[in-house]
Order: structure tokens, then C-alpha cells, then sequence
């Protein structure tokens, strides 16, 4: 790859070169992750995984949740003790404000999600 040249904008943007963003697959609304030092700027592109990666991944997890033993009803027991956990702050904080719920109604919410997350 030749080296080329580029100049900063009065507004901080630098144009990669043409060449480098066609080598490079870039399009535009390419995120990166900028690194400087001293006088070394390093831009590295951010590819998100592709679906068939995602999938991979999501193949991956379901193994090693079976091997663990966890089971689909565990994690959403799981899910619902969190929400729960938000709705009862929310709900502690609306009402030390002297808004929004009642102590009745939060205890209410807690009580469906508890019972299967239906609020």
C-alpha cells in the first residue's frame, strides 16, 4: 500500500484518500475507533459481526447454557427478578417524590411479574 496525504478540516475532518477507502471497503457511516499519542493518530474501521457470525455466536451460547443446566424458564425468572428490581425502584422514587404510583400499585406490578411477567 503507497502512502498518501491528507489535511485536517478547520472542523476536525480528514478525508481518507480514495484509493485507501475502496482497498479498505469503507462506505460512508463507517464508525471508527480513534487512537492518538504524541503525534500518531490511528483510526481502526468497527465491523460489527455479520449475521452468520452473530449466529455462531448464539450457537455457541445455547451450548454452553445447556451444559450449565440453564433452562429457558431460569432466565426469564431471571428477566421478570430484574424488572421487578426497576419497577421497585422506580417505584420508591416516584413516591419518595410524592408522584406516580401508589405503594399498593407498585406492589401490584412487582407481584404479576413475580407471577409470570404479566404487569
Amino acid at each position: 500500500m503507497k502512502p498518501s496525504t491528507t489535511k485536517m478540516s478547520s472542523k476536525g475532518q480528514v478525508v481518507i484518500p480514495e484509493e485507501i477507502r475502496n482497498q479498505l471497503g469503507l462506505v460512508p457511516g463507517t464508525q471508527f475507533i480513534v487512537i492518538g499519542d504524541r503525534d500518531v493518530v490511528i483510526l481502526k474501521a468497527l465491523n460489527p459481526p455479520s449475521l452468520s457470525d452473530f449466529d455462531g455466536l448464539i450457537r455457541e451460547a445455547r451450548r454452553q447454557a445447556k451444559r450449565a443446566g440453564l433452562t429457558k424458564a431460569a432466565v426469564k425468572k431471571v428477566v421478570n427478578e430484574r424488572q421487578l428490581l426497576r419497577e421497585l425502584a422506580a417505584g420508591e422514587r416516584d413516591i419518595a417524590a410524592g408522584e406516580g404510583h401508589s405503594l399498593d400499585d407498585v406492589l401490584k406490578e412487582a407481584d404479576a411479574l413475580l407471577d409470570g411477567g404479566k404487569a
